[in-house]
């Protein structure tokens, strides 16, 4: 009986990685994206209108799941192209979009919308074949991405408006770590894009205000190195001195 059970458990888990079965009180199957590969304290998910669920390690992420976490809380999702999306304390962003078949690759696409916190995402087989099939949104900011390690902080504020709390957006920065080849990260903001193509180059973003391209600075590359639950070479290092861009 044990083993019987244990062959159920398998074949369930399998065909939620598949997208047969649907996600907890939606009435169509959801798509899965990928795994929670990794996580640390609670990551929790929910579909539009559903009720949050505990992630737990190597378990299923959907297609519009939006993924939260708690002040102490970190997560690592690795799609199915081999992206991964690594999520910081207190945050939390969506899975707008995803798909990777590699008997239609004209259907390759993948999107990211971030609300709020600190993410790392470095790219995968999606972007190899074809730049434009990922979309990376943020509240004030498009950004496109060619081979490479980005960082993001998107800082906010809650409001109370008309009796309703209100999410407000303070302000962002989007930076580009590692470099490939031919690496260039595009941030549009007002309709207007910027271009960084160097290690620990970044955009700083408010709204109603042009965005700003700078360097990094040594404190916002500590904050960075929070985000990932294995830091990475080019993070600094406790007790080392900050070198950044990967030396």
């Amino acid at each position: 009986m044990t083993r019987r059970i244990r062959i159920s458990m398998t074949a369930m888990a399998l065909l939620l990685w598949l997208g047969v079965l649907p996600a907890r009180g939606a009435d169509e199957p959801a798509l899965a994206a990928g795994v929670m590969a990794d996580l640390r304290g609670m990551v929790t998910a929910r579909q539009d209108g559903g009720q949050p669920r505990a992630m737990a390690k190597d378990g299923p992420v959907f297609v519009s799941d939006v993924l939260s976490t708690g002040p102490q809380d970190k997560g690592k999702v690795v799609f199915a192209d081999d992206s991964v999306l690594e999520i910081g304390p207190d945050s939390e962003v969506r899975i707008a979009e995803f798909a990777y078949d590699t008997a239609d690759r004209d259907n390759f696409r993948q999107g990211i919308h971030m609300a709020k916190g600190l993410f790392r995402y470095a790219t995968g087989k999606i972007v190899a074949y074809d730049p434009d099939r990922l979309k990376i949104e943020s509240p004030l900011a498009s950004i496109g991405i060619r081979g490479t390690t980005t960082d993001h902080l998107i800082q906010v504020r809650e409001e109370i408006r008309d009796g309703r709390p209100e999410r407000v957006v303070e302000n962002e920065l989007h930076a580009l770590r590692q470099s490939k080849s031919k690496t260039e990260v595009v941030v549009t903001h007002q309709n207007k894009p910027v271009r960084l193509k160097k290690e620990d180059s970044a955009a700083a973003l408010a709204p109603k205000k042009p965005a700003v391209t700078r360097p990094l600075t040594a404190d916002e590359k500590k904050i960075f190195a929070e985000i990932p639950l294995s830091p990475a070479p080019f993070d600094p290092r406790p007790g080392l001195s900050l070198t950044g861009g990967g030396q």
